[in-house]
């Protein structure tokens, strides 16, 4: 008994040894095996937010375009409601055209806007009119917009252009007068000439859809006529809209059998950016056994996080430096006013307020000139009245003086002060205007 005893005790002590082992073993693979799951979570967490950040910015440049888009479009509407109010003829609206048409084309470095218009129920273009002349105009998508619109820019889906028989985009907007309306036709392929900014990730893909569920562009390098590669773009659209794709652990898998995660944005027409990116280039082949790899990885997503943020931070100071600039230089004068010497009319941009209330929005040039009578120094008056005459405006135009002015005395309510008066004019806007600008300088 007595010698049993300690071979039984160092058994039990043996086993028990065995058994811890053998738990710390298996407590340490689940360790090992969670740390992997934990790694592999963190990677696919951080290239979800990486993805759907990158298809915000990617759909911010998006909204960005449509915007310069309908910026340009207000430009023109300006222009030609301008000619319609002065009751100018065809042939002045298509010279309109014809110029706005040649500079977006220098402005963009490239031919992407068809201009055109539909003035007293005719069709006019910068060119001759190579249409069918029986197109319905009316009947189009675009038409009926913009008159429902009226005055706010309207975006179409895509659509097959029914005389060329092209896919394209047409925004519109409402012009001055019954039924007239401008239009601007962008083909579908030169949507994208001025690719966006924002680089995708190495073996990723982008879509754009616009609201009806047309592929408006992609970045896939994909055959959007391809049969297959189409209905698989289909697919991933509905699958997004049906809040399939929501979390970062959902994937789709792609023609070629890839899975991939999806990131997507909504902008506020309506169109949908989408971004795949390969699950094997978010993990790694061989995942499970480099976990150094997979932290580096990570790191470099949460890297391109922060330079997205930085660079539309840096963006953003950019364009709030511009208004500060404009708004610097607007300043500067305490009068500004728009001077078309052809019709003789006048339009406040900005007024003093002394007489700001007789001057109102717009009126006769004559009138004007009569209000500044009342304020300007008695004996100057005649010379400027002479000076700044519409005859005398208007030889200052056609002799192409961009800039032209002086100094007065006016009467301000805290007494007479000197005033520098400015004439400022652009030949190459075709407009028969200047501008009228005034401000305080020392005596």
């Amino acid at each position: 008994m007595n010698e049993t005893a300690p071979k039984r005790r160092s058994f039990l002590t043996s086993s028990l040894a065995i058994k811890i082992g053998a738990v710390l073993a298996i407590a340490l693979s689940l360790l090992i095996a969670w740390s992997i799951y934990l790694v592999r979570d963190k990677l696919l967490t951080n290239a979800n937010d990486m993805g759907s950040s990158l298809a915000a910015s990617y759909a911010a440049e998006e909204e960005n375009r449509t915007s310069m888009y309908g910026l340009l479009m207000n430009m023109v509407a300006s222009s030609l409601n301008h000619a319609l109010e002065n009751g100018e003829d065809t042939q002045a609206y298509e010279s309109l055209l014809r110029q706005y048409d040649t500079n977006i084309e220098d402005s963009l470095g490239v031919n992407i806007i068809d201009p055109y218009a539909v003035i007293d129920g005719r069709i006019v273009t910068g060119d001759s009119w190579r249409g069918d002349p029986d197109y319905n105009y009316a009947a189009s998508p675009w038409y009926a917009e913009a008159i429902a619109a009226d005055g706010h820019v309207v975006f179409t889906d895509a659509y097959t252009d029914a005389i060329t028989g092209e896919e394209l985009i047409t925004l519109a907007v409402k012009l001055e007068g019954d039924g007239n309306v401008l239009a601007f036709d962008i083909l579908l392929e030169n949507y994208h000439t001025h690719r966006n900014r924002a680089s995708l990730p190495q073996g990723s893909s982008y879509f754009l859809y616009d609201e009806s569920g047309t592929l408006i562009y992609t970045a896939s390098g994909a055959d959007v006529d391809d049969a297959q590669t189409a209905s698989w773009a289909e697919d991933l659209r509905t699958a997004v809209l049906g809040g399939e794709l929501e979390g970062h652990l959902s994937t789709i898998s792609d023609p070629s059998g890839i899975t991939n995660g999806v990131y997507y944005s909504e902008m506020s027409n309506g169109w949908l950016s989408v971004i795949t990116i390969p699950i094997k280039d978010i993990l790694q082949d061989g995942w499970d056994t480099a976990i150094v790899t997979l932290a580096v990885i990570c790191l470099a997503l949460f890297i391109l996080v922060i330079a997205i943020i930085i660079r539309g931070y840096l963006d953003s100071r950019k364009m709030q430096h511009t208004e500060d600039t404009l708004k610097i230089l607007g300043d500067t004068f305490y009068a500004i006013y728009r001077i078309d010497y052809d019709a003789g009319t006048y339009e406040t941009i900005k007024s003093s307020p002394d007489v700001r209330e007789g001057l109102g929005q717009s009126g006769l040039y004559s009138h004007m000139l009569a209000m500044i009578g009342n304020v300007v120094e008695k004996r100057t008056f005649d010379a400027f009245e002479q000076s700044f005459s519409l005859e005398n405006i208007r030889k200052l135009a056609a002799e192409g003086i961009e800039e032209f002015g002086g100094d007065y005395r006016r009467r301000f309510p805290d007494g007479y002060k000197w005033v520098n008066i400015r004439l400022i004019y652009n030949r190459d806007l075709g407009l028969n205007e200047v501008a009228m600008c005034f401000r305080e300088v020392d005596a």
